[in-house]
Order: structure tokens, then sequence, then C-alpha cells
């Protein structure tokens, strides 16, 4: 199985990412940054 196609918007926001918190989670960001460019 490949992996998905990166998907293309003219803009992503994130908003409230405390990367220095324990329950942060940037595992699920990375993922998310990594197929969806902008």
């Amino acid at each position: 199985m490949s992996a998905p196609e990166p998907r293309t918007f003219r803009a992503l926001f994130i908003s409230d990412v405390h990367l220095g918190s324990k329950a942060a989670k940037a595992d699920f960001l990375i993922d998310f940054l990594r197929y969806h460019d902008a």
C-alpha cells in the first residue's frame, strides 16, 4: 500500500499547539503536515 498523495491548500492554520507539553502528540501534527502542503 503506497502513501497517499499530499493535499495542497493555499494556507494551513494551526492553533493552540503546545509542543512542549507531554500531551502535545507532536507525531500527529508531523503526520498531518507530511500529507498537507501549503
